[in-house]
């Protein structure tokens, strides 16, 4: 179950505050949109996580590059 209301929103790796998280289905990994609203944690379907932008950015780029 997605805890993320408890604990508040993520963090990146290094314990910083994202500049924006990226709202994806969990199911999919496909991205719906980006916010800068890190109160969004606690309204966030269970079906839906909250993507530090590094994070997600990192992941396309790792994508890409081993296409």
């Amino acid at each position: 179950m997605n805890n993320e209301h408890l604990i508040g929103p993520p963090l990146e790796d290094d314990g910083s505050t994202p500049a924006s998280w990226v709202i994806q289905e969990r199911s999919t990994g496909r991205a719906i949109f980006e916010t800068f609203n890190g109160d969004l944690c606690r309204t966030i379907k269970p079906a839906y996580e909250m993507i530090p932008i590094r994070k997600y950015l990192a992941a396309v780029n790792a994508k890409i590059a081993n296409q």
